[in-house]
């Protein structure tokens, strides 16, 4: 009996990443959330529906529900769907339409150039990042990078040896020091995206804002370091998160980390904007979206030469 695609439209897509696929051809769905849908193709590669602007990456495409209380729970980890040009049909009966959609250009997903901040400018957003991380309760807390006395807990202490590692591997040009931190990093933590994994995405986007060439230099050896990694026969990581640092190492980030590191690259002083942000990364999981924060924010400090946390606020 011949496969048949009903036509009960879930929603639309007004818009795309650069990297979500528009090729026809059979998908699987590999994991289900509410906001979220994740597939993969033939070739393995995972690809992303998601229904909050937020959420946007380059692998995802954003739905617009014809019912504005609709997620993908109706949608099941086993359907398979069909890719065609207008739209993602599911088993099930569902279907997403791409008519009309627009792409975003690369161009729009890279990381913009940083306006070095001051030590005091950044110290003082590390403090405030630190202080929403405490009432959050997160696991890791931006200042225990810089005084891992101040919280003993394991994944604290955890990264800043890891932290403290990336530090040094800039200063002196070391990728060895480079690897042995990704090594560490990768896969730290639970969840869906690995603490670990954030704070690498963030750290990398920090890396992507300079432009120096002895920084290129070494932003190059730093993710064939990782892509070597994320390629390995046995991943370190999971699927969603080895998709992200992937793009990460291409130089293409979500919107929500842009949005962030935007605040880092004008001459405006007035941190409403980083305020902002950061409560759009805030709702990003329990903590994936500060982690994310952190990396990004140590990162730059770490491409300050005389960076000092312990000073005045």
């Amino acid at each position: 009996m011949p496969t048949t695609w009903p036509e009960q439209i879930l929603g639309s897509v007004p818009i795309m990443g650069s990297r979500f696929p528009l090729s026809s051809g059979t998908v699987v769905v590999h994991s289900v959330f509410h906001s979220a849908l994740n597939f993969t193709d033939k070739r393995g590669r995972l690809y992303t529906l998601v229904s909050k602007g937020e959420q946007m990456h380059p692998s995802s495409a954003l739905v617009s529900f014809s019912d504005p209380l609709s997620g993908f729970d109706g949608l099941s980890k086993s359907d398979q769907a069909m890719l065609k040009e207008s739209g993602i049909y599911f088993s099930c009966g569902l279907w997403v339409s791409f008519l009309g959609a627009k792409r975003v250009h690369p161009s729009q997903e890279s990381s913009p150039p940083a306006r070095a901040p001051t030590n005091a400018h950044l110290r003082a957003r590390l403090h405030t990042l630190s202080r929403l991380q405490d009432e959050k309760h997160t696991s890791l807390v931006a200042r225990a990078l810089f005084m891992p006395s101040s919280d003993s807990s394991g994944l604290n202490a955890h990264i800043a040896i890891q932290a403290s590692l990336l530090a040094s591997s800039i200063r002196t040009h070391d990728i060895h020091l480079a690897t042995k931190a990704i090594e560490g990093l990768l896969g730290l933590g639970p969840g869906a995206t690995p603490t670990g994994d954030d704070f690498l995405c963030g750290f990398l986007l920090a890396l992507y804002m300079g432009d120096e060439d002895h920084l290129k230099e070494y932003r190059g050896a730093f993710t064939t370091a990782l892509m070597k990694l994320l390629h390995s026969p046995n991943p370190r990581t999971t699927d969603i998160s080895l998709q992200l640092l992937a793009l990460a190492c291409e130089g293409l980030f979500p919107q929500s980390f842009l949005a962030l590191a935007r605040t880092f690259s004008g001459d405006a002083v007035d941190d409403t904007q980083y305020i902002s942000a950061l409560g759009v990364l805030s709702s990003m999981g329990h903590s994936s979206g500060y982690d994310a924060a952190t990396g990004l924010l140590f990162g730059l400090s770490a491409l300050l030469p005389d960076f000092d946390y312990e000073g005045e606020v």
